[in-house]
């Protein structure tokens, strides 16, 4: 017999039912509470779930963007390098002025020449296999092309080789200040181009010796073999063009891999390199600034995907917490009404059977049919917004920009008071 039964029974009986109602509303408030335990559980973990995501960074507080660091340091080096690049100018105008010089450096294309003095070598070389093709020296062109190549190389190399190291030295602090101090720097330079003009002329001719004895073993320098090169055209030739080629490398290479003034260049290599340094380092110093700005973009729109991922997760769950509370309140509401309905029934019995003399009241206590106390004391969680990672982005963007202006600023002030163009 359930609770409803029994009651109805003890009013039938004459008894009091007063006590009854409670039993009846405790039956109601199990269904009730079993509702409220689900929502208040669905509640305390999205509680815990949002203190979690409120002790997680979003990113976006541009902290890994702060350049100011860097342009102090920048302003300090790159003062550091026009100062150095004047002290190289200094160095050339005085090296200038000391030699005597009124021309500009010159700075050679270095690859350039050697590709052209490797025609020279070519051509030569060409020239030198059509004379010895007509001998009996060659068991073939190919023979013949090699010879004469490397003829042609040995005459290049050992030419461009006396023009470089020798060449230049004959003429050097002529117009000095202190002329006198070169002196004996040119002497032993002219020493050494007369021992290269006996070498090679002695190439020379040995080359012509060989093409008029067409013969590589046993090559005598004679007159008679002499006399013979001069009435021999091939051989007169093959030492004419040589000789020519000779010269050509001579005065070439002079100025084909450096100034002609030795020293001269080198210093202005220095000032040149000291340029390109200063170009690079305004190159750096500009990724520097947006690599920075590009890794906190990437490091700030990694870290607030996550954290908004975790910000809908929580909002699932509170959608769960309003969905557990309308429940409740289905549930609550299902209760009271079949307790009013219950208490109704019976109080209608227990009238029926003690002939309207019943001490029970039609006006039943509020408290005894009323479960909304278990809506009390539990709030449902606040939804949470996800960080705004665009308006962010065109922030730090912003930001970005400012800092490269304020860093070309840095550098035109540089340049203003050091004196130096830009």
């Amino acid at each position: 017999m359930g609770t409803l039964e029994h009651t109805i029974a003890q009013g039938l009986g004459g008894h009091t039912v007063d006590g009854e109602f409670y039993r009846l509303r405790a039956d109601q408030e199990e269904i009730v509470l079993n509702g409220q335990n689900d929502y208040h559980e669905k509640c305390t973990e999205t509680n815990a779930l949002g203190i979690e995501v409120e002790a997680l960074p979003d990113g976006l507080d541009g902290s890994e963007a702060n350049v100011n660091g860097v342009t102090a340091s920048v302003s300090q080096s790159y003062s550091e390098k026009i100062n150095y690049l004047h002290q190289l100018k200094r160095i050339l105008e005085a090296h200038r002025c000391r030699q005597g010089l009124t021309c500009a450096p010159i700075d050679p294309d270095i690859l350039k020449n050697a590709l052209l003095f490797g025609i020279m070598a070519f051509i030569e070389g060409m020239f030198n296999a059509s004379f010895f093709l007509t001998a009996h020296i060659s068991a073939s062109p190919i023979s013949a092309l090699l010879l004469s190549l490397l003829i042609s190389i040995t005459n290049i190399v050992v030419s461009c080789c006396a023009g470089f190291y020798i060449g230049r030295w004959l003429d050097h602090g002529l117009n000095a200040v202190d002329s006198d101090n070169f002196k004996a720097r040119r002497i032993i330079a002219r020493l050494q181009f007369w021992c290269f003009i006996l070498f090679i002329g002695w190439f020379h001719i040995t080359v012509g010796l060989i093409r008029y004895l067409e013969t590589i073993e046993s090559v005598e320098h004679t007159l008679t073999n002499y006399w013979g090169v001069m009435t021999t055209p091939e051989a007169f030739f093959l030492i004419l063009i040589g000789m020519v080629m000779t010269t050509v490398s001579y005065k070439k290479s002079m100025s084909a891999f450096d100034d002609p003034s030795p020293g001269y260049g080198e210093r202005n290599k220095a000032v040149l390199a000291a340029k390109d340094a200063l170009l690079d380092f305004q190159e750096e110093s500009q990724e520097e600034i947006e690599t920075r700005f590009d890794d906190a973009l990437k490091n700030a729109e990694k870290t607030c995907k996550a954290k908004v991922k975790v910000i809908n997760q929580y909002n699932a769950r509170v959608q769960n917490c309003i969905q557990a509370r309308h429940k409740l309140e289905q549930v609550i509401s299902r209760a009271e009404s079949t307790l009013k309905t219950q208490i109704a029934v019976i109080v209608a019995h227990h009238r029926t059977a003690n002939d309207e003399l019943s001490s029970v009241s039609e006006d039943v206590p509020e408290h005894l049919t009323s479960f909304q106390s278990y809506l009390e004391n539990i709030e449902i969680p606040p939804f949470m917004h996800t960080p705004d990672f665009q308006a962010f982005k065109c922030e730090l963007n912003q930001s970005k920009a400012n800092a490269l202006k304020q860093l070309d600023q840095i550098f035109e002030q540089v340049l203003n008071q050091n004196g130096e163009k830009s």
